[in-house]
């Protein structure tokens, strides 16, 4: 009989992701429902409560505050839940453990994201999607943000969405994955399910890429710490940037189409040679 332990179970990782996906979407209706209906006045709740009232909360600075919040506690709450079925310790099994040059590893795969971002403008605006989606209304939203709406926005989308993401998508999912099946197998797929839950064709374009370069990122360092930080880095330096500017990106897009993959080269270079060492990357998975 053989000693190799059992690859992990698909249906539990299907039902994970199920679950996720099923708090995302009714938890952030639900949430907008009852924010209006908290502000409606009295008498008057139907006129409060309609569908168009709903979306438009939707892409408001409370609404994607709130949609926000109720996607970063779903990822924390389901990947802790999943991972404490498991008879491993739940920090070994989210690979939530220190990583050789950790802190290095997060800066260059934020390099990495900021080039993707950059690469990710100028086709957007090249193709003339720069106005189509979710993205416009999410930077018009944030756009000239008081210091209390800020640091708000910082807290929310800038780190709780960063961690939930990275524990559940990362951390949880392509764990399991990556040992079920070989790595770039895992992560692809669980890539692919990042770019789902974005639900918008330009947005889930971009987060393709991203959850790639994540993937990749975190089976290299053994550890889903660094792009955690990275994570969490990007979306707040994003929060910060989108307030401050003044209208449309006018950067030249000869700049964006170099400046992109030179930082996107530069950032996935810097974290191959910070990981040196790491020949498959599934060796230390737990199963």
């Amino acid at each position: 009989m053989s000693d190799a332990p059992r690859p992990p179970r698909l249906w539990t990782s299907a039902l994970a992701f199920a679950v996720y996906l099923a708090t995302v979407l009714i938890g952030t209706v639900v949430t907008l429902a009852l924010f209006l209906l908290a502000r409606a006045q009295p008498g008057r709740v139907d006129e409060a409560l309609t569908q168009e009232a709903v979306a438009a909360l939707g892409t408001s600075l409370p609404g994607i505050l709130l949609a926000g919040l109720v996607s970063s506690l779903a990822g924390v709450g389901v990947a802790l839940a999943a991972a404490s079925l498991s008879p491993q310790p739940v920090l070994a099994r989210l690979r939530l453990v220190p990583t050789r040059r950790g802190s290095l590893v997060a800066l260059a795969a934020t390099l990495a994201m900021v080039g993707m971002g950059a690469l990710s403008s100028a086709v957007t605006r090249m193709l003339h999607f720069e106005n189509r989606g979710t993205l416009p209304l999410i930077r018009e939203a944030l756009r000239g943000l008081t210091p209390p709406q800020m640091a708000l926005g910082v807290a929310i989308i800038g780190v709780s969405a960063g961690v939930g993401e990275e524990l559940f998508f990362r951390g949880y999912l392509l764990t399991r994955l990556a040992a079920r099946w070989r790595p770039w197998v895992g992560n692809a797929v669980v890539a692919a399910l990042f770019a789902l839950m974005h639900l918008d064709p330009v947005h889930s374009s971009f987060a393709l890429l991203v959850g790639l370069a994540l993937g990749w990122t975190s089976l290299r360092a053994k550890s889903v710490l660094p792009t955690l930080g990275a994570h969490v880095l990007n979306n707040t330096m994003s929060v910060v940037s989108t307030s401050v500017e003044s209208g449309e990106d006018d950067a030249p897009l000869r700049v964006l189409f170099v400046a992109g993959p030179v930082a996107i080269a530069a950032g996935l270079y810097a974290v191959a040679r910070l990981t040196r060492g790491t020949v498959r990357g599934d060796e230390h998975l737990p199963t």
